[in-house]
């Protein structure tokens, strides 16, 4: 989660600020379908960070809703909206409550979709009783279009500037930031109505540093950094504020930063206690972030950022290795392939019950070994006949067969 959303996360929608008329039109959303009215689905459009998909969630805790929403990646193809969504939209959740089916980024995300994602999104607001909203920057976006006569639309406009400094007053009082109103309009001004970035701005202070650094950093940012660019910052700073800055205005949530960290530490530092005092700090600013979830005091992210950035910078004693090239952390990369091979497993196993006339579950836990071993053995004697019978008995394709194999 992003250092934004823990300072402020509304929980009502009395607390999203500017943009009544929008959050007017939510209400009477809501009261409509609360009283059984079949209602169109609604779109959420405007520029980042104006309180779109924030309204939401809001709106949701209001009426006892809950959120189905799929991840960025899930969404984009056929199966998966007539997979998980589908049962969502027609029925209500184990508590008796409406669902509200949520689709985020849908104009980011259409470039994505297979051929047959946008008849099951029809299919799905056609078929359902429950709710149903997008969010979007660019509701005009072409690839859209198909949904345009089949919703609402609901527009965000950029916060004003008042609406953003009471804002950041009242986060930074809560969260004892110390920051004086100079620097609070000052980061309003670079913002230009987007709440989001206003608060990101707002959360570099949390780590403490020099006031004049971080309003340098905020200043020269037109664009959060990219990863890469944020770990240079760490790695070759030895300053308390560079670290800081590019920490918070990393484009990866700060869990994903520390992974980042994590994996890249023994590519960097040159000398074993300088490894060791990085992964120290790194280690202190997962402890503080593991607090402040539980105890909710989110005042203790002001030392989980610090700890983070600032503190495995200081870690080091020697100039850094440059040599090796940043590498992807490797658990994340060994999450992503294990949730793959169990979509595989999934897809094949669905596929094998024409044949074996069992359930998935039993197929994936005792059918699915028996054909890897049996692909092990043939491909052991070279006689390849394996793959060949699977092919004709059960349709698999190579594909197929190679994931199993593996």
């Amino acid at each position: 989660m992003e250092g934004s959303a823990v300072l402020y996360e509304p929980r009502r929608l009395d607390d999203i600020i500017g943009n009544r008329d929008s959050v007017a039109a939510l209400r009477l959303f809501a009261e409509a379908v609360n009283s059984g009215h079949k209602r169109k689905p609604i779109m959420l459009f405007g520029p980042p960070g104006t309180g779109k998909s924030a309204s939401i969630y809001a709106l949701a805790g209001e009426c006892g809703w809950e959120i189905v929403e799929l991840s960025a990646s899930e969404y984009r193809d056929s199966d998966t909206i007539d997979r998980v969504l589908m049962p969502a939209a027609t029925s209500n959740n184990v508590f008796g409550k409406k669902n509200l089916i949520l689709l985020d980024e849908i104009d980011e995300l259409a470039s994505r979709f297979d051929s047959g994602a946008a008849s099951s999104l029809s299919k799905l607001i056609e078929r359902s009783r429950n709710p149903i909203a997008f969010v979007a920057n660019d509701y005009w976006d072409r690839r859209i279009s198909f949904l345009r006569n089949a919703v609402d639309k609901i527009e965000f406009r950029r916060v004003d500037s008042p609406s953003i400094i009471s804002l950041l007053e009242k986060v930074a009082r809560e969260n004892g930031i110390a920051v004086d109103m100079d620097t609070l309009t000052a980061i309003t001004r670079r913002a230009n109505g987007d709440v989001r970035s206003a608060l990101n701005d707002l959360f570099a202070f949390v780590g403490g540093g020099e006031k004049e650094e971080i309003m340098h950093s905020i200043g020269q940012r037109d664009v959060k950094r990219d990863v890469f660019e944020t770990l240079d910052r760490i790695f070759y700073s030895n300053t308390l504020a560079a670290p800081l800055g590019a920490a918070a205005n990393c484009d990866v949530d700060k869990d994903m930063l520390m992974r980042w960290i994590e994996e890249n530490i023994a590519r960097r530092y040159r000398k074993a206690q300088d490894m060791q005092a990085a992964f120290e700090s790194l280690s202190d600013a997962t402890i503080y972030s593991s607090r402040a979830s539980v105890s909710q005091q989110y005042g203790l992210w002001r030392y989980m950022n610090a700890m983070l950035s600032s503190g495995v910078a200081l870690a080091k004693t020697d100039y850094p290795d440059n040599r090796e090239r940043y590498s992807f952390p490797k658990l994340v990369i060994d999450l992503s392939r294990a949730k793959e091979r169990k979509a595989s497993e999934l897809a094949i196993a669905e596929k094998l019950q024409r044949k074996v006339h069992s359930n998935v579950r039993e197929i994936r836990g005792t059918v699915l070994p028996l054909i890897s071993s049996m692909i092990a053995a043939s491909q052991k004697s070279n006689e390849g006949g394996a793959a060949e019978f699977l092919e004709n008995m059960y349709g698999l394709d190579k594909k197929e067969i190679k994931a199993l194999a593996g």
